[in-house]
């Protein structure tokens, strides 16, 4: 300020008492010291906006390009990081991005499904909820925490619509600060958008077959809910229903692929998770898709019946030569349950086949372990074979 003053002066006796040539002299410094002055200001402006810049800023983070997916995903992804996997499944999308210079992963998961009648949501608010941190809103959850490896993670779930988003970064304990910063750059610059096709409707618990069903969470099933449990494990498997309103029913799920008739279907389709979650919910309500054979009620059989029958059934199927065979001494019973063992004894010819080709013949050959519902009449063997008793 001083500055200016004096040559304010200057200038002012210049035009008293001198010529032109005289002011125009004084005029060109002045010209000289506003420069001066100007380029002193921004400097100064400058030196302010860098130390306002966060450390995600500072080193190139703020920098994005739009990601966009099918399941309607359009995330802000910075440009340091690199698209390192991708994974297109039934289960949905998912894409891995890495940033090797920090040793940071940024992760997008998109699912259309819910694995559970309570929103999944709820869960992730419950461990938000341990994180003072966090962020809970109604459609939307961010908590930190840390992975199976030791690894430091932040976790975005968003459910838009009919479509759970997860932006997940992974990264090395000590760079909480900086990963925050880029979760919210990446968080504030993605957009979300409705899938056609995509039933926003809940299931009960699909995936089932993955998950167990809890004493607990089954018993906040209503009736009707635990026969629409087993519907939905039928449907999992592709059981074509024989009532319409059931297929329109899980035609809304785009992961019904409905491609086995209801006489066609058998249990040897379930997985052994499945086939345990069914009989829980079974104690509950004994129910079974209409057309889906569920064989008679054996319960009144005796021993010797139901041997007979099962080995009938592995005589007539497999037509051997010699005799199968199931010992007493093998054999548990109960008043649900049979289970022996088969055994498959040669006849003479097979032997003498089994001598000239240099074996030696073969007495009681196991065969299977066979296990017998005796109130379904289903019949399952360790090998995988299922079929119903009549």
């Amino acid at each position: 300020m001083k500055k200016r003053i004096v040559l304010f002066g200057v200038l002012l006796a210049a035009l008293t008492a001198c010529g032109k040539n005289e002011v125009a002299e004084s005029t060109t410094e002045q010209e000289t010291t506003v420069e001066i002055t100007t380029e002193a200001t921004t400097e100064a402006t400058t030196e302010v906006t860098t130390e306002e810049l966060n450390e995600a800023q500072k080193q190139g983070y703020d920098k994005t390009y739009i990601h966009k997916t099918d399941m309607g995903g359009n995330y802000a992804i910075p440009e340091k990081f690199n698209k390192t996997n991708e994974e297109n499944v039934e289960t949905g999308l998912w894409y891995e991005f890495t940033d090797s210079g920090n040793n940071i992963v940024l992760e997008t998961w998109e699912d259309s499904k819910r694995y559970r009648k309570q929103d999944y949501l709820k869960d992730s608010k419950e461990k938000a909820g341990e994180d003072p941190n966090s962020v809970i809103e109604d459609n939307k959850v961010r908590y930190t925490g840390t992975n199976e490896e030791g690894k430091c993670f932040i976790e975005i779930d968003i459910f838009n619509e009919n479509v759970y988003h997860f932006i997940t970064i992974t990264f090395d304990d000590g760079k909480q600060e900086l990963c925050n910063e880029i979760a919210d750059i990446v968080e504030a610059g993605s957009t979300f958008d409705k899938v056609e096709g995509v039933s926003g409707k809940v299931p009960l618990l699909l995936y089932g077959g993955v998950y167990g069903i809890s004493d607990e969470e089954l018993n906040t099933f209503t009736d009707e809910e635990v026969v629409e449990a087993i519907n939905e494990i039928y449907a999992l498997n592709g059981l074509i229903f024989e009532e319409q309103d059931l297929v329109d029913y899980f035609k809304e799920y785009t992961w019904y692929a409905p491609t086995v008739a209801a006489t066609d279907f058998t249990n040897s389709l379930f997985d052994d998770k499945e086939k345990e979650n069914l009989d829980k919910l079974r104690s509950r309500v004994d129910y079974t898709p209409s057309g889906v054979p569920t064989g008679g009620d054996v319960s009144a059989y005796d021993v010797e019946t139901i041997r007979n029958k099962i080995i009938e059934h592995y005589t007539v199927s497999w037509a051997p030569e010699g005799e199968y065979e199931i010992f007493d001494t093998e054999e548990t019973n109960s008043d649900t349950e049979y289970t022996g063992v088969m055994r498959y004894q040669m006849s003479d010819a097979e032997q003498q086949e089994r001598i000239d080709g240099g074996g030696i013949p073969l007495a009681n050959v196991y065969v299977c372990k066979v296990t017998v519902n005796k109130l379904t009449g289903e019949v399952t063997t360790d090998t995988g074979d299922s079929w119903f008793m009549e």
